[in-house]
């Protein structure tokens, strides 16, 4: 794992500006389309969502939480029935989301600190918190296994550890950005994995001497694995060859560069907001829109890109009649049966009748490279103008 270290921090680094302006937009357009889920976790007096791992001899007491790799908000909520919740969030691009918050007046009353995963024992003592928990963000982590060691390390004895984390989010990424590692309960081994190219961790295996470990696997309405630590002992952390690499060349780079890219996005017009309005008004009378498909003889669509526009956009289609034929996407994704392909393995045929780019990033850059890779470009269009009419 030494010897690949280098390159997961490289990804990681490459993946802070879209996290960073997403997470901006997100707060600018009040959740943009996910209006439901921003109410819940920007409001104060939000449920704490893990009360039923909070043993009932602690009712009534002060309860140490720790929420790690928290996002801006954490969505972990902050009252308790049980308990008298005493909550710290802890993130490596904290800075950053005090400032964007600050900016927006947006305040839900989380306290916002710095920090990674691989060096939190060089920030909070041992034995500090009562729970300590990871949603969706250890598979971000440069070494998970050293983000374990360090999550028990700062959990009491008699505590808990919990992780809460969608099946092998890098694979389904396509490795991209800040998604480096496979969390993975379904498998072969039955175990708790941890696992990329090369590299196949059983996690208990190295833990079950400090914790006790419960594996419950995601289904239903609650997709995502959950792993429950139950610390018996004391922790001893190895050694940690990778501290003056998180806090020079990480912190440096987060700090220089990325807040003065971000800077650079203010004049910049929404393009999700736009694209959203758009399709409210042809939702909101749809005959002109199907009078325009028709006209053009638009019947079978691909589309480039399913993120946020992507989704937008594939609705809009099913909604109005159209058939889409293929998803081109890094990630692997699977949409009402349409598995994605990644662009080096489209083919353009006539079945299409035209490629839709649904990216918020460099569309012209995009379309460049399809039509190096044969795509004709006169049926290539960029999601605005498809919604607009101006193909």
């Amino acid at each position: 794992m030494d010897n690949c270290y280098g390159e997961y921090i490289d990804k990681w680094l490459s993946g802070i500006y879209a996290e960073i302006l997403f997470w901006k937009e997100y707060i600018e357009e009040r959740g943009g389309i996910y209006t439901n889920e921003y109410g819940r976790i920007t409001q104060k007096d939000a449920g704490f969502v893990l009360e039923e791992d909070i043993p009932d001899e602690k009712k009534g007491m002060i309860y140490q939480f720790a929420d790690v790799g928290s996002g801006p908000f954490s969505n972990c909520g902050f009252v308790s029935g049980k308990v008298k919740l005493n909550m710290v969030a802890i993130d490596p691009l904290a800075e950053v989301y005090k400032l964007l918050k600050e900016k927006n007046n947006l305040d839900n009353d989380v306290l916002l600190q710095t920090g990674f995963v691989e060096a939190l024992d060089s920030q909070y003592p041992e034995n500090s918190f009562d729970m300590v928990h990871m949603s969706n963000s250890l598979d971000h982590s440069f070494d998970v296994i050293m983000g374990i060691y360090q999550l028990l390390y700062i959990c009491k004895i008699g505590g808990k550890v919990i992780l809460r984390h969608a099946e092998n989010e890098a694979e389904n990424e396509g490795y991209q950005g800040f998604h480096q590692w496979n969390l993975s309960l379904k498998n072969p081994e039955n175990s708790f994995i941890v696992w990329r190219e090369g590299i196949r961790i059983d996690v208990p295996e190295i833990f079950q001497e400090y914790a006790d470990i419960e594996l419950y696997c995601g289904k239903g309405e609650c997709p995502f694995n959950k792993v429950v630590f139950t610390k018996r002992k004391p922790v001893k952390i190895p050694d940690n060859k990778y501290r003056e690499i998180l806090f020079t060349k990480v912190y440096s780079f987060l700090i220089r560069n990325m807040m003065s890219q971000i800077s650079m996005e203010n004049g910049r017009k929404n393009l999700k907001t736009e694209i959203a309005q758009e399709i409210n008004k042809i939702n909101a009378s749809p005959a002109g829109f199907r009078g325009q498909l028709k006209d053009r003889n638009i019947k079978d669509v691909a589309i480039y890109g399913m993120g946020i526009i992507g989704e937008q956009i594939y609705d809009l289609l099913i909604g109005n009649g159209i058939q889409v034929n293929a998803i081109i996407d890094v990630r692997k994704i699977t949409k009402n049966g349409i598995r994605s392909i990644p662009l080096e393995e489209y083919a353009d045929t006539d079945k299409v009748s035209v490629i839709i780019v649904c990216i918020a990033g460099d569309a012209d850059e995009v379309i460049d490279q399809m039509v190096r890779c044969g795509i004709n470009e006169d049926k290539i269009v960029k999601a605005i103008d498809f919604v607009k009419g101006g193909y």
